[in-house]
């Protein structure tokens, strides 16, 4: 397939980031990442280890600079860093995540989805059962449903999950009735439903530390 010319100075910028995370970085690419360079939704999701974020970002600023291109903005957020790199006025805009949260709420295990990646072509994605569940609770979390946008990618997955792995992951962060009515509805195929809900385990909410440190950068940004 000939590739686009407005997309051939994105492919090299990810080449070389992804290059770069596989001799560097312990990380994953979350979900969209099956037509990568070329194609990868509207940004490209990346799970990092807690400490690296820094270096990551010094990386991607040597890259652009390398082809001429640079860093419009850089959004922090509690575990997150939006990086918005302007490449010939076209945004490419990478997310690197620290840790899976909604708020200050953690709904699945950063280390846990690290150590046990697996590689896709040339980088490091989650284990499917992750990678789904991921998505239905960041979803659920954020909009109280599933947006038809992951309808194909949930349909493919859906008779391959492993329930012993799904429930390894999730239920240590939802009630086990709620981890076992989504894993019901993705392989039924139901998850499209309207409004959904979830109550993440009070271990998992009652995080003091972490929601003031969430509230400090929610401040500083506003």
């Amino acid at each position: 397939m000939p590739i686009p010319e407005n997309k051939k100075s994105h492919i090299v910028v990810i080449n070389d980031f992804i290059e770069y995370l596989n001799n560097s970085v312990e990380y994953v690419i979350l979900r969209n990442y099956e037509k990568l360079p070329i194609e990868y939704g509207n940004d490209i999701d990346i799970l990092i280890s807690k400490n690296q974020a820094l270096e990551c970002i010094q990386q991607l600023e040597k890259i652009t600079k390398k082809y001429g291109f640079k860093i419009d903005r850089i959004i922090k957020k509690y575990c997150y860093f939006g990086v918005y790199i302007n490449i010939d006025n076209n945004i490419l805009l990478i997310d690197l995540f620290t840790d899976i949260v909604k708020g200050w709420v953690q709904y699945a295990d950063r280390d846990l989805i690290l150590s046990t990646r697996r590689q896709y072509n040339n980088f490091f994605i989650p284990l499917i059962e992750y990678e789904i569940g991921i998505i239905v609770f960041k979803e659920i979390l954020t909009y109280s449903k599933v947006r038809q946008k992951y309808s194909q990618r949930m349909e493919s997955a859906s008779s391959d999950l492993d329930r012993h792995i799904f429930f390894s992951m999730f239920d240590n962060y939802f009630s086990k009735k709620n981890t076992d009515v989504f894993l019901k509805k993705i392989q039924n195929n139901e998850i499209f439903s309207s409004e959904l809900k979830v109550k993440p385990r009070l271990a998992r909410f009652l995080r003091p530390f972490e929601f003031l440190k969430w509230l400090i950068k929610k401040i500083k940004k506003d």
